[in-house]
């Protein structure tokens, strides 16, 4: 006797089984296996009867089951929309354009089980994509088309470069095809480097060349993502080379291209703002093994054993990866991932996609963490780039608006002045502020220049030198940004004018250089006041050197100075300190 019966539909996708959903019925839960079972991305469905007797023992069935033939899709180049310009064709094997390899050639990679790496070192493998179809005449049609437009040259002559680049590649790899090389498994990393020395003579292009083909040559027989990862990784932990180490970072770096392996390391997210969130967490080396016991398998048994296994080898390849980031092993690996994390924000999935409401909120935590307080811009202007573009996505805004809404917003959240800065720079170096100068530029006039008071660039209530402090923060980031040089005069000359009205009209002078305190303690705090990180060069910090000028000049300042000290030794110490400052401020 069954106390319940409940039937599982499972569709095979990615060839992968999943449970899309539970009927209550036989008869409509093959109806709806059937109806799956027609999308182009279900290739099997079944479905799984599940009954529970009423001594609470389950039993499961497959009662239905089908699955259709898997139509071959021709290959094709994926569209990338920038390109890195290579020089020679040395430029081709560097880091920017293997990410751009990566993403054009990702289907074939993905289909063939190989990363780019492997390709430029392997005659068969290279002879195999340039032989495949167009693929190779298409990519290269469209990044001479790319270079050309960017670099403001002919693309007829920029793809009759590529080609050279092509044929010197491809004539390279060829000749050394029969050339006995070293083998890793055999030897270990280090043995290697020292073997090939000899082989490349004086030409340490050529030595890291012929290593990476001896590696390509161990790892192209290993034909998953992810055992080329594991190879490589246990690699560049046992090498004490520092320069192998890295060399084998660009094979890390190459198969972090492919998605099912990003996806195997971050394991099952509930969301895309939690699996960026790890992504970042990876970048960084920030990843943490769980704590003993919290992968435990839920039930007993050989399969639930061998899976809490398998899940702790996955998080353990995490913990390495990041691991290697912290050691300067893998310099390039968080930059791939960093590059994905960019990638998946410019996209158009949702952060939060079960719960809409928490998409702002999810955003502005992603921008906390991408654009600190303290610090550089993770991701650089690329980030930037994408952040606003998510923005405005969010917003349901595009062109010029919505550019200038979503940047303004951010602007707007941004309560540290400097950090706002930093933000307003960046924008206007993006590929979308370039576009659209009038936008990002015009927001640093309404941000910075357009204001009525320092209040409403430095809002926290902050005592005066913090808030003169946050100014004088922000006028250093505009006089070393990369703009303009009359728009950054343009700014910092506001923010000079914005000190001076606040320290005249708040009185800040006088109220140093109270004459009921002692000198010594006004001397110093009016110093302090000229220090290049209190005030900048202007008319503001010229008010406060006029007032130390003139006590300077007195006949007996020194004595003066310290006049309100009795002990020797205090007064002699409390001297140099002045001296010191003095210095620092640059009076002397």
């Amino acid at each position: 006797m069954f106390k319940s019966e409940n039937f599982e539909i499972h569709c095979l996708r990615d060839n992968r089984w999943m449970i899309e959903t539970s009927i209550g019925s036989q008869s409509e839960a093959e109806a709806f296996a059937r109806k799956m079972l027609e999308k182009k991305d279900v290739f099997g469905v079944k479905v799984v009867r599940e009954r529970k007797g009423s001594s609470g023992n389950t039993s499961e069935s497959v009662v239905f089951s089908k699955t259709k033939e898997k139509r071959e899709e021709k290959v094709q180049i994926t569209p990338v929309d920038a390109a890195p310009m290579c020089e020679e064709a040395e430029d081709c094997y560097g880091m920017a354009s293997r990410m751009v390899l990566n993403r054009l050639f990702r289907q074939y990679f993905d289909k063939q089980n190989i990363t780019p790496m492997e390709v430029m070192h392997n005659y068969r493998e290279f002879k195999r994509l340039q032989d495949s179809d167009s693929l190779m005449t298409s990519a290269i049609g469209m990044l001479a088309t790319l270079q050309a437009q960017a670099g403001g040259m002919n693309a007829t002559q920029r793809r009759d470069t590529l080609y050279k680049f092509l044929k010197e590649m491809s004539d390279r790899v060829r000749d050394i095809e029969s050339s006995p090389l070293p083998s890793i498994k055999l030897l270990g990393v280090d043995e290697v480097m020292k073997k090939i020395a000899p082989k490349a003579g004086e030409d340490k292009g050529n030595a890291e060349f012929l290593f990476r083909a001896a590696v390509s040559r161990d790892l192209i027989d290993i034909r998953s993502f992810i055992g080329k990862l594991d190879r490589a990784l246990m690699w560049a932990d046992d090498s004490q080379d520092d320069e192998a180490a890295q060399l084998l970072d660009d094979f890390v770096c190459d198969v972090l291209g492919a998605a099912e392996v990003v996806q195997e390391l971050l394991g099952d997210q509930p969301n895309l703002f939690a699996a960026l969130s790890r992504l970042l967490d990876l970048a960084e080396g920030k990843w943490d093994a769980p704590p003993p016991g919290a992968a435990a398998p839920s039930v007993d048994g050989p399969k639930a054993a061998a899976a809490a296994e398998a899940d702790a080898a996955e998080e353990d390849r995490a913990v390495k990866i990041g691991r290697l980031i912290v050691n300067g092993k893998l310099p390039n690996t968080g930059r791939v991932l960093m590059e994905r994390v960019r990638l998946q924000l410019q996209g158009t999935n949702p952060l939060m996609r079960s719960d809409p409401e928490q998409e702002v909120p999810c955003f502005r935590q992603l921008l906390d963490r991408l654009v600190p307080d303290n610090g550089k811009i993770v991701g650089g202007t690329d980030m930037i780039e994408a952040l606003v573009q998510r923005k405005s996505r969010i917003m349901n805004r595009g062109g010029s608006a919505g550019f200038r809404a979503a940047a303004g917003w951010i602007a707007m959240v941004m309560l540290n002045p400097a950090r706002k800065a930093r933000f307003c720079i960046a924008l206007t170096q993006t590929a979308t502020g370039k576009q659209y100068p009038n936008e990002s530029f015009g927001l640093i006039d309404d941000m910075f220049v357009k204001v009525e008071s320092i209040a409403d660039i430095a809002k926290a209530r902050v005592p005066p030198n913090e808030r003169m402090a946050a100014i004088t923060q922000v006028w250093n980031e505009f006089r070393a940004a990369p703009i303009p040089l009359e728009f950054a005069d343009r700014v910092c000359t506001r923010l000079d004018d914005l000190l001076l009205h606040y320290i005249k009209s708040e009185r800040i002078l006088e109220k140093i250089d109270d004459p009921s305190r002692p000198l010594r303690l006004r001397t110093m705090m009016l110093m302090k006041l000229c220090l290049p990180t209190s005030l900048p060069p202007g008319k503001a910090s010229d008010l406060a050197r006029g007032i130390i000028i003139d006590k300077l000049k007195r006949p007996n300042f020194e004595g003066e100075v310290v006049a309100d000290i009795s002990d020797p030794t205090e007064k002699a110490k409390a001297q140099r300190d002045i001296f010191l400052l003095m210095r620092q401020a640059g009076f002397m």
